[in-house]
């Protein structure tokens, strides 16, 4: 099964593939996907968190629930077939 080609036409389209292959470029060889999976998943966590955390500690965390949900996209998009560190 072939998979669809990701076609990137919104307006920061180009400036976040600039982004994300500097990013790409600097991650050491050492991280595999799977490294990417856990920092998504500790990301996950932490946004699914942020809001009863917030409640109960009776202090605001939307910076702390952005970070997390932010941790999330990167990881994802690192791990995406489009950006690939050169070799």
């Amino acid at each position: 099964m072939e998979t669809a080609k990701r076609e990137m036409t919104f307006l920061l389209a180009e400036p976040e593939r600039r982004v994300l292959t500097a990013i790409a470029r600097r991650v050491p060889r050492a991280l595999r996907s799977n490294h990417f999976t856990a920092l998504g998943v500790v990301g996950a966590v932490g946004a699914l968190a942020g809001a009863p955390l917030s409640d109960a500690l009776r202090r605001p965390s939307h910076v702390a629930i952005a970070r997390a949900a932010g941790l999330m996209w990167l990881t994802n998009q690192l791990q995406g077939p489009d950006i690939q560190s050169p070799a």
